[in-house]
């Protein structure tokens, strides 16, 4: 059967004859984000500076970001969120500060460091209620130079409930951001200008990615770093990336490439400053696997930064599936939740050729597994935890989410 399959598989890819193209995305001098799609261009722009929280929408990692090209920063304190009424910032330039993960969209800064697969860094999940209560106070300096003391209460019924106040107590606030009011998007977002909520993705169908500032750590000798904004390209959940150097940009082999997620692998390396304009690496290219499987190529042919923020790069349809997007979303997997000695199965559809599978923890550990025989198997032993799984397939990607308890 698994030969069929993979006949099948390579019936339903079909290499394209379509023509490079050449594209230009403004980000009007780096102010704005935008959301792209490859078959469709620009999806959506929108101001980077109106929000300072983005509460994640989907999955189990419960991934909370701060707005680090704004110029947040966020402080880890010693408190416990009982120590609320006794927060005291004295020391606080030596607590560790914490920016959003390079490498996933599921961990934020509010969620890094946690001490077990049931830490979300904020706070700790319940296998039994399914929800989060929070543990941990922050130290957050918004852009203005001001500082609140913060908490996230809980995430529980898909509302994330969090508590916010001047350092001495004054002007709390409790404020919910709720699943409901963003259906289709990555994040829902809030603002401390006004105080509210903020809906300003696309849907996370619609772009496969944005073209926006982050903060990236710098090597400044000696083996340290410097968190530092720059302008780059991060990829959407459930989009592939592999990076090819080395060759010229023209070649469409796609064999022998290194496939990941990590959201930064485009990023901003492809260009260089070199004090008087920004220079593009010659033969570097990469290559985007799209949730529905089809494959582009891209690379950049020029960057203007300052006041034009003006991205310039050749994109080009390598393959297109046209296998129905359906097919990925009949997978099941089961059980689910499992014990860590349990076999997990996977219900797949005749033609569909599972081509590999990932397993990534809630502190953001990628864990590599494979498909035989209707189960998947990892190279280590999964404790008990949440796991966000990427299954790819002949058809694209699907993500899943698994408890194992």
């Amino acid at each position: 059967m698994k030969k069929v399959q993979s006949i099948l598989a390579a019936a339903l890819l079909i290499t394209t004859t379509a023509f490079a193209q050449e594209s230009v995305v403004s980000t009007s001098g780096s102010v704005n984000d935008v959301y792209y799609s490859m078959a469709n261009g620009d999806v959506k722009s929108v101001s980077n500076t109106n929000w300072d929280l983005a509460f994640e929408m989907t999955g189990y990692t419960g991934s909370i970001l701060i707005n680090g090209q704004k110029g947040n920063k966020l402080f880890v304190s010693p408190f416990a969120v009982a120590d609320w009424a006794n927060f005291d910032t004295t020391g606080y330039m030596s607590w560790s500060e914490n920016i959003n993960s390079l490498t996933t969209w599921s961990v934020g800064a509010f969620s890094q460091n946690p001490t077990s697969d049931f830490d979300l860094g904020w706070g700790q999940y319940d296998i039994n209620t399914h929800t989060v209560k929070g543990d941990s106070i922050f130290l957050l300096q918004l852009s203005g130079g001001s500082f609140k003391k913060i908490y996230i209460k809980n995430l529980a019924t898909g509302n994330y409930t969090f508590v916010y106040a001047d350092l001495d107590g004054s002007n709390e606030q409790t404020k919910v951001v709720s699943k409901a009011d963003y259906i289709g998007q990555n994040f829902g977002y809030f603002t401390f200008d006004g105080e509210t909520g903020v809906s300003r993705e696309p849907s996370s169908e619609e772009w496969d990615i944005v073209f926006t500032k982050y903060i990236s750590l710098i090597p400044i000798g000696g083996g340290q770093f410097m968190n530092y904004p720059v302008a780059g390209v991060k990829i959407n959940k459930g989009v592939q990336v592999a990076e090819r150097s080395g060759v010229n940009v023209s070649d469409n082999d796609t064999m022998n490439l290194n496939w990941d997620t990590d959201i930064t692998t485009i990023g901003s390396d492809w260009k260089s400053f070199d004090g008087s304009q920004y220079v593009i690496t010659a033969d570097l290219s990469y290559f985007l696997r799209l949730a529905n499987g089809d494959v582009w190529k891209i690379y950049f042919t020029n960057y203007e930064g300052g006041s034009a923020g003006k991205y310039y790069f050749t994109k080009e349809l390598i393959k297109s599936s046209s296998v129905q997007n359906g097919l990925t979303a009949d997978i099941r997997i089961y059980p689910n939740p499992a014990a860590n000695s349990d076999i997990i199965q996977l219900d797949v559809p005749i033609g569909l050729e599972v081509l590999n599978v990932t397993a990534i923890t809630a502190s953001g550990q990628i864990i590599y597994g494979s498909f035989e025989n209707g189960a998947i198997s990892f190279n280590q032993n999964l404790t008990p935890g949440l796991y966000h799984l990427q299954i790819n397939t002949s058809a694209g990607s699907i993500q899943k989410n698994m408890a194992i308890r």
